[in-house]
């Protein structure tokens, strides 16, 4: 009777979650990644955890203590990091052992491109005054054209910032005169007299 007992006992020892523990518990940490920003979660009860963050070729670069009694989230920032490869190492205090690898790709931030600010002012039948601000390089093409598309007049502006120009048409009255002003990024305005 007693062996039996024992041999239930053993069996049923033998059974038991303890043994999948690690197994189960490694599968339950988790690790969560968007952009340049990490989440270790760890679940309820594996105990004393090291949470390293190491570069491509092993080396540490961060190490955090954790006691997870509880449900934890440990954050972490990589947006200072060089663009790589990370390897999150997680390590428990039996010894085992988990390692997942992230990939930091920092995006390049296009800075936002305001349109070109241009505008004119008609002073007289033959004379307009033409006003463009807002320029981040010298360098201005202004093309003034007829209602057919004939080019009258070109000229290449190198004010930098912004400038203001009286334009006088001599013989040619302002109506149908198609304006048109281009920036070295290649912002460009038109507009009609």
């Amino acid at each position: 009777m007693k062996i039996l007992l024992t041999l239930a006992l053993i069996a049923g020892l033998g059974f038991s979650p303890a043994n999948d523990t690690e197994e189960s518990i490694n599968e339950l940490i988790k690790v969560k990644a968007q952009d340049q920003r990490m989440k270790v979660i760890l679940p309820e009860g594996i105990g004393r955890v090291h949470v390293n963050i190491l570069e491509a070729d092993g080396r540490f670069i961060h190490t955090t203590r954790v006691n997870a009694d509880r449900n934890v989230i440990v954050p972490f920032d990589l947006s200072q990091l060089p663009d790589g490869e990370y390897q999150i190492k997680i390590k428990q205090r039996d010894g085992s052992e988990q390692r997942i690898i992230h990939q930091v790709v920092k995006e390049l931030k296009t800075p936002k491109q305001f349109p070109l600010v241009a505008y004119s002012k008609k002073l007289d039948d033959s004379s307009f005054q033409l006003t463009v601000v807002g320029l981040d390089k010298p360098g201005v093409r202004v093309e003034i054209s007829d209602s057919f598309g004939k080019n009258l007049f070109n000229q290449v502006i190198d004010h930098p910032e912004a400038f203001s120009k009286i334009y006088r048409m001599e013989n040619k009255s302002l109506d149908g005169l198609m304006v048109r002003v281009t920036d070295q990024d290649g912002r460009s305005r038109s507009f009609l007299l």
